[in-house]
């Protein structure tokens, strides 16, 4: 397709980056990446014009978040560099492909070969520290790992069978290698301590709260909102003035989080293609 190519947004060419507007129907993925203005955003353009704005994370399991502008929809765009990059990526040894969208480009995704996995909501807190009792947590340390993966692993594979969309949910085991990356992260992992145990887990991603657990046999005690709350003043005492999440649709959690004041922006469909 002539004149059309794709270049990294946040490079030294920045002039376009004010011509970004973060819709209703774009991503949660590539609103967070654009947040943070993250070098794995690339521009689509046709000549000189701004056309679409992607996410492309490389790898052996690589993930794309494309989002076209209205106006240049219909004019198969997006379908050619689709293409395009699923090429590259193939050639680079990814051997599958995740995907976010919006729910009315299903068919669109479908049409290309991507099968649906599950919905998650993209949600947001821009409000002040909550107010919390004397806050039991503290910084995750590695003699933490073998009890915080035992209830973490157990916790999310409970809720990935409990909304429906994951029917082959497999409880994730511990590791060598993932325990080292915990150590190596630790300043971005903290712990909930209840008489001097380990009771509930919380990573976190610059603004985002990437994940939060508690153990199943304190579960029902307000240990999770109590937790989550202490984990976000965290995150607003770095400096961020609002807080982002992902939350699974059906997850019981979303409940808490509408309670603490998180707003839905998007809920977004997620696919995955094999490359053969």
């Amino acid at each position: 397709m002539k004149n059309i190519y794709w270049q990294r947004l946040f490079d030294e060419n920045t002039k376009h980056v004010k011509n970004v507007e973060k819709r209703s129907d774009m991503p949660g993925d590539l609103q967070l990446a654009l947040d943070h203005r993250d070098e794995d955003v690339y521009g689509v353009f046709e000549a000189d014009t701004l056309v679409g704005i992607a996410l492309i994370c490389p790898g052996e399991e690589a993930f794309i978040s494309l989002y076209m502008m209205p106006e240049y929809r219909g004019r198969g765009i997006a379908g050619f560099v689709l293409k395009e990059w699923e090429e590259m990526l193939r050639q680079e040894g990814t051997t599958q492909i995740v995907t976010a969208y919006a729910k009315e480009f299903s068919g669109f995704m479908q049409k290309r070969g991507y099968q649906r996995q599950f919905s998650s909501a993209y949600m947001k807190y821009a409000g002040e520290q909550y107010e919390v009792d004397a806050s039991p947590v503290r910084q995750y340390q590695d003699a933490d790992y073998h009890t915080v993966q035992a209830f973490h692993a157990k916790a999310f594979h409970e809720m990935r069978l409990q909304v429906g969309d994951f029917p082959d949910s497999v409880q994730e085991q511990p590791s060598e290698e993932e325990r080292q990356e915990w150590a190596a992260t630790k300043e971005d992992r903290l712990v909930y301590v209840k008489d001097s145990r380990v009771v509930a887990y919380a990573n976190v991603d610059g603004c985002e709260l990437d994940g939060i657990s508690v153990a199943p046999e304190q579960q029902g005690q307000g240990i999770g909102k109590q937790f989550a709350k202490c984990v976000c003043n965290y995150i607003l005492d770095q400096g961020y003035s609002e807080i982002s999440l992902f939350c699974v649709v059906g997850n019981k959690a979303r409940r808490m989080y509408d309670q603490l004041g998180f707003k839905e922006v998007v809920v977004n469909e997620y696919g995955r293609k094999l490359l053969g």
